[in-house]
């Protein structure tokens, strides 16, 4: 008998063509779920190229310029309420208005929920001449109510070109 592999081993493994054969029903399970994965693959793939080119589109390229411009038109009308690095209220009574104020104001401002330090009460009403139809006014500790001024974004036609 030999150490190593050799004629007279009993214990060799099968090679791969000694294996038996596989059943045809297995083989064509087989088959239908490769086919199912790269039917899918190919679903996917497609699916994603068609949604990276609908965010290029004119249409979202128009709607992004338009978000900038409101954002940057919001955002000259707090500035011109209150200077930068202020601590400032944004008032919560609109959730929508809050969370979108609060973008606008965050990056300047110090943001407080505690009105006795607050230079002023900011918040987003529906005004005319504002930024679409809303306009940034504070509230300031002594009574006095201003609103913003220095831009104004009216809607009408295409949006201003903005570097994206």
């Amino acid at each position: 008998m030999t150490d190593g592999p050799g004629i007279d081993r009993t214990d060799q493994r099968p090679g791969p063509h000694d294996l038996p054969a596989r059943p045809p029903a297995v083989r064509l399970v087989g088959l239908a779920v490769t086919l199912t994965v790269l039917v899918g693959l190919v679903i996917g793939a497609v699916h994603g190229g068609r949604a990276t080119a609908g965010l290029g589109s004119a249409r979202q390229v128009s709607s992004a310029r338009l978000d900038i411009a409101y954002y940057d038109c919001l955002t000259t009308q707090s500035s011109s309420l209150v200077r930068p690095g202020k601590v400032v209220d944004v008032s919560t009574a609109n959730p929508g208005s809050w969370a979108t104020l609060s973008k606008v104001v965050a990056p300047r401002d110090v943001l407080t929920t505690d009105r006795r330090i607050a230079v002023a009460v900011l918040t987003l009403e529906r005004r005319p001449g504002g930024c679409l139809g809303s306009a940034v006014v504070a509230h300031y500790p002594n009574g006095t109510v201003r609103q913003g001024t220095g831009a104004s974004l009216s809607g009408q036609g295409p949006p201003p070109a903005q570097p994206l």
